[in-house]
């Protein structure tokens, strides 16, 4: 993979366990970092000086653009999404709701829960579903709901996947930079207090 670091350099993975930074004007390459893995993915965070590498396990490194050393080494996934998750639950516990926070990747396999004290027991499958919503069709559960009205295209849609289509707010794709990496389902309060909810872990997502 090869990805843009700024107008003049980019950066490139390899199986090697390298990350070959290359001058695009005079295609010469300026240095040669090494990783502790393949390095199957690579990402520059917005408006960070930072570059991530994943390999193909659950770590992933972060790596300044200004100066390439490495900053955080063989940080694990789980780590990001606790931290992620525990600004959800402040969030949460800010507007009064008690609610369950599930994460899935974007092939809406379930990737972290976190359960609130008294939140609805009915509310782990809502938001478990609501990820797989999210993930699946690529959307929010709330745009997803205007499809899915009476006589709208996707009316009845929620009959479908065995049942596993929600359609009301609550669930939203994660993006970083453009691309969905996976899906946040909340569930608790109202249609309206998790959309809310859901709406601002989105927008977290993308600077945790």
């Amino acid at each position: 993979q090869v990805i843009p670091l700024t107008k003049d350099i980019i950066a490139s993975g390899s199986f090697d366990s390298t990350i070959k930074i290359w001058n695009v004007n005079t295609y010469k390459e300026i240095q040669t970092l090494k990783e502790d893995f393949a390095v199957l993915s690579l990402l520059k965070l917005k408006n960070k000086n930072e570059m991530v590498a994943g390999g193909d396990g659950e770590s992933v490194s972060f790596w300044n653009t200004k100066t390439f050393i490495k900053e955080h080494n063989n940080i694990c996934m789980e780590f990001v999404l606790c931290e992620f998750v525990e600004e959800m639950n402040q969030k949460a516990k800010e507007i009064g709701l008690a609610a369950v926070i599930a994460v899935s990747d974007q092939a809406g396999r379930l990737q972290a829960v976190h359960v609130m004290d008294d939140a609805f027991i009915a509310s782990y499958d809502i938001a478990v579903n609501k990820t797989f919503t999210s993930a699946s069709l690529k959307m929010s559960t709330a745009e997803l709901a205007k499809l899915a009205q009476p006589g709208a295209p996707l009316y009845g849609i929620q009959h479908t996947n065995e049942g596993k289509i929600v359609i009301f707010g609550g669930g939203e794709p994660l993006e970083v930079e453009g691309k969905i990496i996976g899906a946040l389902g909340v569930s608790g309060g109202t249609a309206e207090q998790d959309t809310m909810l859901a709406a601002y872990g989105k927008e977290i997502f993308k600077e945790v």
